[in-house]
């Protein structure tokens, strides 16, 4: 028996999920700003986000200005980002029936590095935000340090589903179903290893 795990550069798990990736055809177009260091993470849940969405863009780096900056030059995107000063009134949090919206934009890191990333670029701060309340954490294979702070995967279905986007709650069965395989998975895996 070895204790060597397959991984799957699909998904990027050791267990690989991609035929349990059910991809809808979204109206509004997802992109997903992950950190560079991210991309090692078998827990990250950005990478079956995009796979779970036809239109959806994954982008890998730090300083991801020059790709804004083409990206809005003609079209209008919200931010996903969780509100860092409960009084700021400036922030408009537009819904699709005020504007047209022709997507979201995802920062993907830690806590740590999503704000480094938001917080080193001018045009991520001048973009409108949009914020989810109200919605606990179902990821339950990551630490999180508060009970309403989502994932990558949760944070994009959840302002989707806010922006009138369809078939989100497919999306949120299927992040359950990941959960429980990876979970299942761990306890596999420490199994053998004894």
């Amino acid at each position: 028996m070895s204790n060597m795990r397959s991984y799957c550069y699909n998904c990027m798990r050791s267990l690989c999920l991609c035929e349990h990736i059910q991809t809808i055809d979204n109206q509004l177009d997802v992109v997903i700003l992950q950190h560079s260091k991210e991309q090692k993470n078998n827990k990250n849940t950005a990478i079956l986000l995009n796979l779970s969405l036809k239109k959806s863009q994954f982008i890998r780096g730090k300083n991801f200005d020059e790709f804004l900056a083409n990206l809005l030059h003609e079209k209008n995107y919200l931010l996903v980002f969780p509100k860092l000063d409960q009084h700021n009134s400036s922030d408009i949090i537009p819904t699709a029936k005020d504007s047209k919206i022709d997507g979201i934009i995802l920062i993907d890191g830690t806590w740590k590095k999503a704000r480094k990333i938001y917080y080193e670029s001018k045009i991520l701060q001048n973009l409108p935000k949009i914020y989810i309340d109200n919605k606990s954490n179902q990821y339950i294979i990551r630490k999180s340090p508060a009970p309403n702070a989502l994932s990558t995967y949760e944070a994009g279905v959840f302002a989707l589903e806010i922006l009138g986007e369809q078939k989100t709650q497919v999306l949120m069965e299927r992040f359950k179903n990941f959960m429980e395989m990876s979970l299942s998975s761990v306890s596999e895996y420490k199994r053998e290893k004894l």
